[in-house]
C-alpha cells in the first residue's frame, strides 16, 4: 500500500513511521523547509527554544508513548519536571522539604480555612478520577475483563459528577471564587470557559505530580501520571521520527505545498502540488486545519451537509504570543522552578470572552515563564540561558494588527515579567518574537488554534475517517485532539484502521 501524508508535524511523522515499519510505501509532503511543525525549535545564534513548555506524560518508564516510540526505533532521555503557580494574592510553590502528595491541599487550607469540607470532597473525587484514568490507560494497552469491571466500578464513584461542567463542579465543592480559580485557571490556555468543559476533565488539568516531581506515583497496582521534559527538547522526537521514515525507504519532501486532494468516484486517489505535479496513492492522510483541508483541498461537493456543518461549527483555540530570550544570567535565582504560570486574573470567563472578541490583555491577565535551557545543553551557549515568556492571545486583533504591535507588546510582557525576575531586560542577549502571523505561516492555517479545537462539552470533532473514502484526517483539529501524548497514541491506534480501510476499499 502507498500512503501520501500531508504535513510533517508530530501526527504525520508518527503515522508515517507506523506505516513504513510495516512495509508500506510512504511519501510525506511538508510546506515548510523543515519537519516537526510546532515541535520544531525556534533558533538564533546558538540558542534554541521550544514553542512553549511541553510537560509530557507517559514518556517515562513503561508509559504508553515510551512503548510506542521505542517500537518505532525512537530513543530519548527525560527529565522529571514540575511547575509553580502564582495568583494575584498568593502563590503555590512546592516546599523546600518534601511534604507529601497532598501538600497543595494543606497550603490551600491555610489560604482558605473555611473550605476544608470542599477540599476533602475535591481530593476524594480527584483520587477516584486518577484511578479511572489509569484503568483506561491499561485497557488501551490491552483489553481485560478484570480492568473493564474495575472501570465500571470506578465510574460509579464519580457518576454523579459526569453530567456537570467544570464550573458546576467548582460550585459544588467551593464557595470562594479565588479557590475555584486554582483548579480552572489553566482553562484560559485552552481558550475555554469553565462552563464549556466537562467536570471529569478537571483532575487531568491538575495532576498533583505536575506541581511537585517528588510525589511518588505508584498506588498499589495503579500508577498516577508523571510529568517529564524531553532532554534537549521535543524536536529530538520529530527528528528521529523523520529519520526512521527515511531509513525505511519512505520519502519526506519539504518545501512542497499540496493544493488539492484528488478525488475520483468519492475516493481520494492522490494529491496535486502547487507546482502542478501530481502524485497518486492508495490512501491520503492529512493533518492541519479542518476547514483548510475539507473546504479548500477537498471541496464541499464531496462532503455531506452534516459533515459540512460539523466542520463549519468547529471552535479553534486562539493564538499565543511568545517572546524567546537569550540571557546572560540565571533567572532561576528568582523563579523557584523551570516553569511558572503567573495567573493574574480570577475572571476566566471575561478573559476568554475578550480573547474571542480579539481583545488582547497585553499580559496583564497572565503569562508563563519557562527556562528552556534547564533541559538541554544544546538550548543555549555555555554560560547563557534560553527562556520563553508567553501568553495566550487572539488570532486577530480587534483594533490593530500584530505586525504593527508585536514589538510594543513584547516590551510590555517583559516589563511585567521583570516584576518577578528583577533586571531581566538588562540581561537579554537575543530575542525572537512570535505572534499569530508567524504561527499561521508555521501551521499553514487561516486562524491559529495553537492547541487544536476548544474541547466543548458535546462538541463533535471531525473524525479520522472522513466521508471521502481513503482520506484520513489527523492532527490537533481531528477527533484525537491536541497534545503530544494524545497524537502519538492516536496514530498508533489509527494506523491499523488506515490499512484495514484501504484493503476493504480495494475489494
Amino acid at each position: 500500500m502507498k500512503a501520501i501524508i500531508i504535513g510533517a508535524g508530530l501526527a504525520g511523522l508518527t503515522m508515517g513511521c507506523e506505516l513504513v515499519k510495516k512495509g508500506h510505501t510512504v511519501t510525506v509532503y511538508e510546506q515548510n523547509s523543515f519537519i516537526g511543525g510546532v515541535m520544531h525549535h525556534a533558533q538564533k545564534n546558538g540558542y534554541e527554544w521550544e514553542q512553549g513548555p511541553l510537560m509530557l506524560t507517559s514518556f517515562d518508564g513503561g508509559g504508553a508513548c515510551r512503548r510506542i516510540l521505542s517500537s518505532l526505533g525512537v530513543t530519548y532521555d527525560v527529565m522529571f519536571c514540575d511547575r509553580g503557580s502564582v495568583f494575584p494574592d498568593f502563590a503555590l510553590w512546592k516546599p523546600v522539604k518534601y511534604a507529601g502528595p497532598l501538600w497543595r491541599k494543606e497550603e490551600l487550607l491555610k489560604q482558605f480555612p473555611d473550605e476544608k469540607k470542599g477540599l476533602d470532597a475535591y481530593y476524594s473525587f480527584y483520587d477516584h478520577m486518577l484511578t479511572l484514568y489509569d484503568i483506561q490507560d491499561k485497557l488501551e494497552e490491552k483489553k481485560s475483563l478484570w480492568y473493564s469491571l474495575r472501570l465500571f466500578i470506578a465510574f460509579l464513584w464519580i457518576k454523579k459528577y459526569a453530567s456537570m461542567s467544570a464550573e458546576e463542579l467548582m460550585d459544588t465543592f467551593f464557595k470562594n471564587d479565588h479557590l475555584k480559580t486554582v483548579f480552572i485557571a489553566i482553562l484560559a490556555d485552552l481558550c475555554m470557559k469553565p462552563c464549556e468543559l466537562t467536570a471529569l476533565a478537571v483532575p487531568s488539568l491538575n495532576i498533583e505530580t505536575a506541581f511537585d516531581k517528588r510525589i511518588y506515583t505508584k498506588r498499589g497496582k495503579l500508577i498516577d501520571p508523571h510529568f517529564t521534559y524531553i532532554a534537549g527538547g521535543t524536536e529530538r522526537i520529530t527528528e528521529q521520527l523523520g529519520a526512521v521514515i527515511e531509513e525505511n525507504k519512505g520519502k519526506i519532501v519539504t518545501g512542497a505545498t499540496v493544493e488539492k486532494v484528488i478525488v475520483e468516484n468519492g475516493r481520494a486517489v492522490g494529491v496535486r502540488l502547487s507546482d502542478g505535479k501530481t502524485d497518486t496513492a492508495d490512501v491520503v492522510i492529512a493533518s492541519g486545519g479542518a476547514k483548510e483541508l475539507f473546504f479548500k483541498l477537498v471541496g464541499r461537493q464531496y462532503l455531506s451537509d452534516e459533515y459540512i456543518k460539523t466542520v463549519s461549527e468547529i471552535l479553534p483555540m486562539e493564538a499565543v504570543f511568545m517572546v524567546h530570550l537569550g540571557l546572560d544570567f540565571d533567572p532561576m535565582q528568582y523563579q523557584k522552578s523551570e516553569l511558572c504560570y503567573y495567573y493574574l486574573t480570577y475572571d476566566i470567563d471575561g478573559a476568554v470572552d475578550d480573547m474571542r472578541k480579539g481583545i488582547y490583555h497585553e499580559g496583564r491577565q497572565g503569562f508563563l515563564i519557562y527556562v528552556d535551557s534547564a533541559h538541554g545543553d544544546n538550548m543555549a551557549p555555555k554560560g547563557k540561558y534560553a527562556v520563553t515568556i508567553y501568553t495566550v492571545a487572539p488570532d486577530t486583533l480587534l483594533s490593530a494588527n500584530w505586525e504593527d504591535k508585536k514589538e510594543r507588546y513584547a516590551d510590555m510582557l517583559l516589563e511585567l515579567a521583570e516584576k518577578y525576575i528583577p533586571g531581566l531586560r538588562s540581561h537579554i542577549t537575543e530575542k525572537v518574537i512570535m505572534a499569530a502571523p508567524d504561527y499561521r505561516k508555521l501551521m499553514h492555517v487561516d486562524h491559529v488554534s495553537f492547541g487544536g479545537l476548544v474541547p466543548l462539552i458535546g462538541h463533535i470533532r471531525p473524525g479520522h475517517i472522513t466521508p471521502v473514502k481513503n482520506l484520513f484526517f489527523i492532527g490537533a483539529q481531528s477527533e484525537s485532539g491536541g497534545g503530544v501524548n494524545t497524537q502519538i497514541r492516536a496514530m498508533h491506534k489509527l494506523f491499523k484502521d488506515v490499512i484495514s480501510n484501504a484493503n476493504t476499499a480495494k475489494h
